[in-house]
């Protein structure tokens, strides 16, 4: 340990922790115990989520990894969800012009590189699910520099947040109390709403009903495939047929749906009855796709990304549900650079530089899509106007390069003319504007060719 004499981030007396918290097992990780792999019931899903509510979330937190490794759609959204924010580029800014400030930004920004911030970030995204994440920090004293060697995952389930929503952590598995964590030790990401519960923030718990009745829908329906998926065999056996002539006629009908072959004698009857078209497992189908589209809507706030309706989906309506998307991706992308600023960029530069200089701007870049055609529309219709557009214009709203002085341009074939035997045709019918009921065509403009 490194005494300082500096704060924290929280303005608690700090001091430097380079050892690694946590006593990990023979395979170099924590020992998981899986107490909710077996024996999913409605009243248990229930209890786990009310216990979560009274302040244990830990088996809530061991239910939502058994729903990422159990399901096809969910595991596919969340990581839709936290990939878009991780693969953001990032960009670290000087607080002011003064020259310490700017040398803050030249040390820290190629160490913040070696690290592969996106693979913290995202880790530090699961916590929408989950309501609350952490990374612990290896500081390791060079010389007279800081490094940060590496940010290692901490289990979520090891993690526990009290009553006022500050986190805590268990040590070990075997740990019966949390202990509050060590000041600049640990990134905590939080990411629910202002003085909401991280207990019951995440999106993973309204999530956990849909994928339990769809669980039990997909289950219900192989069972039901199983059983009605071949045609119904009926064996008839004429009057005075042995017990054992029975037997042996029952295990050949039953050995004809596996090996579609048997062999009985001429005397038994066999017949075969297909299922009524009405019972071909619709509404197992139809419960599956509606609980998919609830998690979709949950993690992703739409649909249409993930699937295809049975009427297919309009340009429009897939505008609308981007714009949702990009929504989303901008508040997760605030929330993740803030608690990135807050819990690595801080204490870092406070431990190296001390409290003379001012903290950088930690940002994660969103891009937000451009309307090309809408903007291409807006600057035809203001030249149709005759408002005057400069040329620099024009390029940067199209997002289109301006062409160096030896680059050959595209030549756009002229329009040809009409022969001179022939006048121009001549509109056929016109409207009359609303102020020009007389006809004599006083406003140019309310006239419609």
């Amino acid at each position: 340990m490194a005494e300082t004499r500096i704060l924290d981030q929280y303005g608690n007396p700090a001091r430097l922790n380079t050892d690694r918290i946590g006593q990990p097992d023979q395979w170099g990780e924590f020992r998981v115990p899986r107490r909710t792999r077996e024996n999913l019931t409605p009243p248990n899903v229930s209890a786990i989520l009310r216990r979560a509510q009274r302040g244990d979330p830990r088996s809530q937190a061991e239910l939502f990894e058994q729903m990422l490794d159990s399901d096809g759609r969910l595991p596919g959204n969340f990581g839709t969800r936290t990939k878009a924010v991780a693969k953001l580029d990032w960009e670290l800014t000087a607080a002011s012009d003064d020259e310490a400030d700017q040398k803050v930004v030249e040390w820290l920004r190629p160490r913040l590189q070696a690290l592969r911030l996106h693979n913290v970030l995202q880790r530090l995204a699961r916590a929408v699910g989950y309501g609350y994440g952490a990374e612990q920090i290896m500081w390791e004293l060079r010389g007279s520099d800081l490094e940060v060697i590496e940010i290692k995952h901490w289990p979520t389930r090891y993690l526990m947040p009290d009553a006022e929503g500050t986190i805590n952590h268990y040590t070990t598995a075997d740990s019966l109390m949390p202990t509050p964590m060590p000041a600049a030790k640990f990134i905590v990401h939080t990411p629910g709403e202002l003085n909401s519960d991280p207990s019951t923030a995440g999106l993973l718990r309204p999530a956990a009903w849909f994928w339990f009745f769809k669980r039990f829908a997909l289950k219900a329906w192989l069972m039901f495939t199983e059983r009605y998926g071949q045609p119904f065999r009926v064996g008839k056996y004429p009057p005075g047929m042995s017990t054992q002539e029975k037997d042996d006629a029952f295990m050949a009908l039953v050995r004809m749906g596996a090996e579609a072959v048997a062999m009985m004698p001429d005397s038994v009857e066999v017949e075969f009855h297909q299922v009524a078209a009405a019972m071909h497992g619709e509404a197992y189908s139809v419960l599956a796709d509606r609980c998919d589209a609830e998690i979709s809507i949950l993690l992703l706030g739409q649909t249409l990304s993930t699937s295809v309706g049975k009427n297919g989906g309009a340009l429009a309506t897939a505008k609308v549900h981007e714009e949702v998307r990009q929504d989303i991706v901008d508040w997760d992308a605030k929330q993740l650079a803030e608690t990135i600023e807050r819990d690595l960029i801080t204490p870092w530069v406070r431990f190296q530089f001390g409290g003379a200089v001012q903290i950088p701007q930690f940002e994660l870049e969103v891009d937000n899509p451009v309307d090309l055609e809408k903007r291409s529309k807006v600057l035809d219709t203001a030249a149709r106007f005759g408002l005057p557009i400069a040329t620099r214009t024009i390029y940067e709203e199209l997002q289109i390069p301006a062409p160096a002085d030896d680059d050959e341009l595209l030549e756009v074939p002229a329009a040809s003319s009409a022969p001179p035997d022939r006048a121009p045709p001549q509109p056929e019918n016109r409207r009359l504007g609303k102020h020009d009921r007389s006809g004599t065509g006083t406003r140019p403009d309310d006239w419609l060719i």
